[in-house]
């Protein structure tokens, strides 16, 4: 699944974000909540409106969410909390789509003797040993049916969504620690998350966070703190993007997805010889997409009160990110095509030659405020 979309005021715009400003701990993040891990949040304020322009100026136009962690400072003085949760859960499709299970093509009188194996249409010779699939050496196409009526059975009546989606296990292992220690307090959390889909040979999406959050009160007029957050992510991207999904939903029942490819590859890429729909589970176990992410959210405060009612405030506060994408298709990857590299064959298919692609990009963002706040 893709990440959430939060919206607190209505959209305006058809070309701008109407996502709300996300600040976590004092620092403005371009990611979202997503990125955060809900046993570290202490409490959410939501902002909107005039009060939240006037505090945060133009681009809390949408609305801000204040996030703010947990820090330990609550805590019993030499007091140490450990939380340790650990859950597991299994994802499958809800729901597929109702398709045809029957065809308006005319059966051949002996159609039963091949059932179970294939389809025999009215007029069609097959080679012997025919098993599925596309074959050379299979003559003659198959005819409409006089009445037009897609009353006529397959063969074989495969639930081909079934055969290709599969259940996905999703687990979170997360551990913290929190303490106190006379004007110290501390805080520090791991998270692994790992969220497998339900996508055949694709990994799906994998998250590690660590979190580390401090305050330390000097005296009593000087006060420092700093929260930290360092975020990797991959996530796995199914071999065809989606691709994928037209060819299932338009391969017949009677299509079998497990032959073998003339090389002994498996998931003969033309499942159908009636059309060249290319077999949905070759490319999901053929070719990889891989994007990695790694974040860094610091932010690092001075609170100085010289007297009761003045208090000086100074922030630095900086987010990178270093963002990698991988795409590759081996050598040996089957398409359709007459003339290219690969062992010789009738099928009407060639290998790729293969592509590898690499994308690297990496952003950096600094900020320094700095505050004078008076009380009477």
């Amino acid at each position: 699944g893709g990440e959430s979309n939060i919206q607190l005021r209505a959209d305006n715009s058809l070309n701008i974000s109407s996502q709300p400003l996300l600040l976590v701990d004092g620092v403005i993040i371009e990611g979202n909540l997503a990125d955060i891990n809900v046993d570290d949040i202490a409490s959410v304020e939501v902002v909107k409106g005039a009060a939240a322009s006037s505090l945060y100026g133009s681009r809390a136009g949408n609305g801000v969410i204040v996030v703010a962690t947990k820090r330990g400072a609550n805590l019993a003085n030499n007091q140490i909390d450990i939380t340790v949760r650990n859950e597991i859960g299994v994802q499958q499709l809800e729901k597929t789509i109702d398709l045809a299970e029957a065809h308006y093509f005319k059966l051949a009188d002996d159609w039963e003797s091949a059932a179970g194996t294939y389809t025999k249409y009215d007029g069609v010779v097959y080679p012997a040993g025919y098993t599925g699939g596309y074959s050379p050496d299979i003559q003659n196409s198959r005819t409409v049916d006089a009445d037009r009526y897609m009353d006529n059975p397959f063969g074989v009546n495969n639930d081909i969504q079934d055969q290709f989606f599969k259940n996905g296990t999703n687990y979170t292992n997360f551990i913290s620690i929190a303490t106190r220690v006379d004007k110290i307090n501390l805080y520090g959390s791991f998270e692994n998350s790992s969220n497998e889909g339900i996508i055949p040979d694709t990994d799906g999406f994998d998250r590690q966070n660590y979190r580390v959050n401090a305050d330390w009160r000097i005296n009593d007029w000087l006060t420092v703190s700093t929260s930290n957050l360092f975020i990797e992510t991959e996530s796995e991207f199914p071999g065809s993007g989606g691709g994928i999904f037209f060819d299932l939903v338009l391969a017949e029942p009677d299509n079998n997805l497990y032959l073998d490819n003339p090389d002994g590859q498996p998931y003969y890429i033309r499942h159908n010889h009636w059309s060249n729909e290319i077999n949905p589970l070759y490319n999901t176990w053929k070719e990889d997409r891989i994007e990695n992410t790694r974040r860094q959210i610091s932010n690092y405060n001075v609170i100085v009160r010289p007297i009761d009612w003045v208090e000086y405030r100074g922030a630095y506060s900086f987010e990178n990110e270093s963002y990698n994408y991988t795409s590759h298709t081996p050598f040996d990857t089957w398409d359709l095509g007459t003339t290219g590299p690969g062992p010789v064959n009738n099928l009407g298919i060639v290998y790729t030659e293969g592509d590898l692609y690499k994308y690297f990009e990496r952003s950096e963002e600094r900020r320094v405020g700095k505050e004078c706040r008076s009380r009477w």
